[in-house]
């Protein structure tokens, strides 16, 4: 992730460190709760390149426990990546999940 790395959803725009925060936070709810992640699988994915830019579009399916019963959930993300010296870093996320 770069620096100004952002992470929008409906709620809040997270920076790099809020990011990487809620997902560690997350972990530990999803333990705390006996939600267990079983797997995870990318869907439709496609990638674009602009010169030092590219987009990624894509699902992630997760496959989850919850409390012993068997969950999906289905989220659509927009990415955007920049290459600066040579490196492929994440400046933008966006996330929404998918309703079958």
């Amino acid at each position: 992730m770069d620096l100004t790395f952002q992470s929008v959803n409906a709620d809040q725009i997270l920076n790099k460190q809020q990011e990487i925060d809620g997902i560690f936070k997350n972990i530990s709810s999803m333990r705390r709760d006996s939600i267990f992640l079983d797997s995870v699988k990318l869907e439709d994915a496609s990638v674009k390149i602009y010169d030092n830019t590219a987009v990624a579009i894509f699902i992630v399916h997760t496959y989850k426990k919850e409390k012993g019963r068997p969950t999906e959930k289905r989220t659509r993300f927009y990415d955007v990546w920049i290459n600066r010296n040579g490196k492929w870093l994440a400046v933008a996320s966006q996330g929404t999940k998918v309703e079958k």
